[in-house]
C-alpha cells in the first residue's frame, strides 16, 4: 500500500511541475513607442512604390520639383486635391496627395488607413 501511495505522489508532484512550468507570464504589447498618429482615424498613410518619385510644389507635373523620396518611404498624407487636366475627349482627373514634403500623384504611392500597416507595406516592398 505504502509502495502505490509513493507512486500516487510521485505523480502528482510530476504533473504540478508540468503544470506550473507550462504557466507562463504573457508578454504585454508596448505601446509607448507608437507615434501618437500611428492608428488615429482618418490620418491616412502612403507608401512610396516607384523606385523613385519627385515632390512637386503644387499638385501637378507642371509645378517644380521641391526634393525627392524613394521606394518604401512612409509618409503622412497631410491634404489631396482633385486635378483635372485636358478637355473634351482627353479630359483626365488624377488625385494628387500632399505630404509635409511636396505633392506627389497618385501612381507614385499606395495609400494606407494606418501607419502599422503602411510600415509593414513597407517592409514588404523593400524585401522582394
Amino acid at each position: 500500500m505504502t509502495k502505490s501511495l509513493s507512486l500516487k505522489y510521485i505523480a502528482l508532484l510530476a504533473f504540478a511541475v508540468i503544470l506550473v512550468s507550462s504557466c507562463r507570464k504573457e508578454k504585454s504589447i508596448n505601446v509607448a513607442n507608437l507615434e501618437s498618429l500611428s492608428l488615429t482615424p482618418g490620418v491616412e498613410w502612403a507608401v512610396v512604390q516607384e523606385p523613385y518619385a519627385a515632390f512637386r510644389k503644387g499638385p501637378s507635373y507642371e509645378e517644380s520639383v521641391v526634393s525627392q523620396t524613394r521606394r518604401g518611404e512612409v509618409l503622412q498624407v497631410v491634404g489631396k486635391s482633385y486635378v483635372t487636366t485636358g478637355s473634351g475627349r482627353s479630359k483626365s482627373v488624377s488625385m494628387w496627395y500632399k505630404f509635409e514634403e511636396g505633392w506627389l500623384d497618385e501612381r507614385s504611392i499606395i495609400l494606407y488607413d494606418n501607419r502599422l500597416k503602411a510600415q509593414k507595406a513597407s517592409d514588404d516592398l523593400l524585401s522582394k
